[in-house]
């Protein structure tokens, strides 16, 4: 295992191989990062054939998805449009051990390679873990907007980098 960086993990473009993966992990993610944030019976209906086919399309639109592969299986992923990182999901297993940092710190280099100067993403201000996260790789919280997942509304916070101008 080990891709030579000295991590246990390599950072990659996604495959369409990866769907099934990255839906397991999108659907794992949810149930366990959003427990106590988001009522039980909205994550339930988070259908695993529906995030497979949503992702399936992202990847022949050509989206900006790179996953995290531990001997070749993806554990986590994250996708980038424009200047926003609009999802970053890690499985549960693998939380904590410097993964999510491996995968945000790609989406934020990438950004900047595309140009920009600044880079942000959304979050459930009642996500206290993921604010945590974001924070300590140096996201600054800012706006907020309402948001409304399922039937339930509730506020997202607005986290934003700071970039390096990139020559190209």
């Amino acid at each position: 295992m080990g891709t030579g960086s000295g991590e246990l993990f390599a950072v990659r473009r996604a495959r369409p191989a990866d769907c099934e993966a990255i839906a397991r992990i999108h659907v794992a993610s949810w149930e366990a990062a959003y427990d106590g944030i988001i009522r039980p019976e909205t994550i339930a209906q988070f259908d695993y054939s529906a995030r497979v086919a949503l992702w399936r399309r992202a990847l022949r639109s050509g989206a900006a998805i790179w996953g995290a592969a531990e001997d070749g299986l993806v554990i986590g992923f994250v996708e980038v449009r424009g200047d926003e990182v609009t999802v970053i999901y890690l499985h549960p297993g693998w939380w904590r051990l410097g993964l999510g940092g491996s995968l945000l710190r790609r989406s934020l280099q990438e950004i900047a390679a595309a140009g920009y100067r600044e880079a942000h993403l959304w979050v459930l201000a009642g996500n206290a873990n993921a604010r945590a996260f974001y924070s300590k790789l140096g996201g600054t919280a800012g706006d907020s907007r309402p948001v409304k997942v399922g039937r339930e509304r509730l506020v997202e916070l607005r986290y934003a980098w700071r970039l390096p101008a990139l020559t190209r």
